[in-house]
């Protein structure tokens, strides 16, 4: 079974442009084994100087139309489950489609991970990968639903208190970021902004101002609800109760205009923003991978700057 998920997942993988390497595959293997079981592996079952990647069951809830999904998680080098260190974490957002298990296939979060961790070039951080695909058979945009998924509600009352008591985690808004790519980018944008005494830091690859038809989606013809939820809409008059710092990364692509008109409304409002356009890239997880090794430098220097 486990070998039929790699494989399927090295055919997919290759029509995205990316075709994982040998330390990948090893990485995809060890974590669909382990597919439904709970985190807290001791340090030394990764190989030495590598990150542990594992797939944890993130809970259900009826009430808010969420059925249960898996997560993957990356525990940096040297963590320990039975230790003190606490560690701030990355939540990752995939696009729509797309599952949880993107950001470390297409995305090779985990290789990046270990390479900036090893150069120590970011501090030590937990990366969570969310699944919100299964709620629904559209483009949720994190949304809550007017008659379906409350994806939005699922976030804050279950998935990151679930995070916050399976690992050692620096459980406070300065040691969480928010990121995601295309749809997931929106997620990062609108809920971080929305949300930020939950989210210190947001990064946004390929994001939206606005929800587009996942807004109706979630709506319906409520332009109201639909402007209340889009950033592009309500970056100049929204209050801001906390610093936040945002890194926005655009490819060359059609999107590339809307990235920039973001960075420059949150620029008026005088929040810390960093804004990067990736040569030579569109709308693809190409650009993400390009782009990742910055937004964690980008995330690590905010978190480093938080302690002295």
């Amino acid at each position: 079974m486990v070998l039929a998920l790699i494989a399927g997942a090295f055919i997919v993988n290759s029509a995205g442009d990316f075709v994982p390497d040998l330390t990948t595959a090893r990485r995809i293997m060890s974590a669909a084994a382990g597919q439904g079981s709970q985190p807290g592996p001791p340090a030394d079952t990764a190989p030495s100087g590598q990150g542990t990647v594992s797939v944890v069951s993130m809970p259900a809830d009826e009430n808010l139309q969420i059925p249960a999904a898996d997560a993957w998680v990356y525990t940096p080098p040297g963590y320990d489950a039975t230790g003190k260190t606490r560690y701030p974490v990355v939540y990752l957002i995939h696009g729509y489609p797309g599952t949880a298990s993107d950001w470390f296939t297409y995305g090779k979060t985990g290789d990046t991970m270990d390479n900036l961790v090893h150069k120590r070039l970011v501090v030590p951080m937990i990366v969570v990968s969310l699944d919100i695909s299964r709620a629904a058979k559209y483009d949720t945009e994190c949304l809550d639903s007017s008659d379906g998924p409350k994806v939005e509600s699922w976030l804050y009352s279950r998935a990151v208190p679930h995070i916050d008591k399976l690992f050692l985690t620096q459980a406070n808004r300065e040691g969480r970021i928010l990121a995601g790519f295309s749809a997931g980018g929106f997620c990062a944008l609108d809920q971080g902004l929305r949300h930020q005494e939950t989210w210190g830091t947001i990064i946004a690859f390929e994001g939206f101002g606005e929800p587009g038809s996942g807004g109706e989606d979630a709506f319906g013809d409520n332009e109201a609800e639909i402007k209340a939820h889009s950033p592009e809409e309500y970056i100049p008059t929204m209050k801001f109760v906390h610093h936040q710092a945002f890194y926005l990364d655009s490819g060359e692509g059609d999107g590339l205009e809307r990235v920039k008109g973001l960075a420059e409304q949150l620029k008026q409002r005088q929040q810390k923003v960093y804004y990067r356009v990736n040569a030579g890239e569109g709308h693809s997880w190409s650009e993400v991978r390009a782009g990742l090794p910055y937004a964690l430098l980008f995330a690590s220097e905010e978190l480093r700057g938080q302690q002295h």
